[in-house]
């Protein structure tokens, strides 16, 4: 009898909840999945090559080509890309989340991942310190004094201090030390993401 009751207090629950506009609930993250799609697409695109000779039918926008990004020429690949890779770990974005989010449900701008992750996901934020938390999975983002959000990364190794990442604008698996130091990127913000995030919408 109590278990009946108990169910039907989350039914109430959860009715309300969609009744005065949220709702909240946890999954489990696939991190493995969310890798080995970084891994796989991380110098490739899963979208239709821009000329379509090859024939490709990828199901996602590629944001490199300038004349399909919202941002223009100040846009790029990259949030697409661990948008991408954060969908193939079982996380979902709305236009609720994000100022931009494409009709594939990818997040576009750097500045709205760390925001989306924080707030919708039930993700971590630990700016210029390696958190001891951080795993594969989890995603980085990265900037300067003069441009706070430039890029993002897919952390997809730790091997001890070192942590590889993969990305897109520019593409490939890099050591993050690397990149940060090529490109002058002197603010990262570490994005901990938990193993069963916390959505809210």
């Amino acid at each position: 009898m109590k278990k009946i009751i108990n169910y039907y207090k989350q039914l109430i629950f959860i009715c309300f909840a969609v009744h005065i506009g949220f709702i909240t609930f946890a999954f489990s993250y696939d991190r493995i999945k969310a890798v080995e799609y970084a891994n796989k697409w991380a110098i490739l695109r899963n979208a239709p090559a821009p000329d379509l000779v090859s024939g490709s039918k990828g199901l996602y926008y590629n944001y490199d080509i300038a004349s399909e990004n919202p941002l223009g020429n100040e846009g790029g690949d990259c949030t697409n890309f661990i948008s991408q890779c954060l969908m193939a770990g079982g996380i979902q974005f709305s236009s609720k989340q994000a100022s931009l989010v494409d009709s594939k449900g990818s997040i576009i701008r750097v500045a709205d991942m760390p925001g989306a992750l924080q707030n919708y996901h039930g993700a971590t934020i630990s700016v210029n310190t390696i958190p001891s938390n951080l795993k594969v999975g989890d995603v980085i983002s990265l900037g300067r004094s003069d441009d706070l959000y430039k890029h993002t990364v897919f952390v997809t190794e730790i091997m001890g201090n070192t942590i590889i990442v993969n990305s897109h604008t520019p593409d490939g698996r890099f050591n993050l030390a690397d990149l940060t130091n090529t490109y002058a990127l002197t603010i990262q913000r570490y994005i901990h993401i938990p193993d069963s995030p916390v959505i809210r919408e």
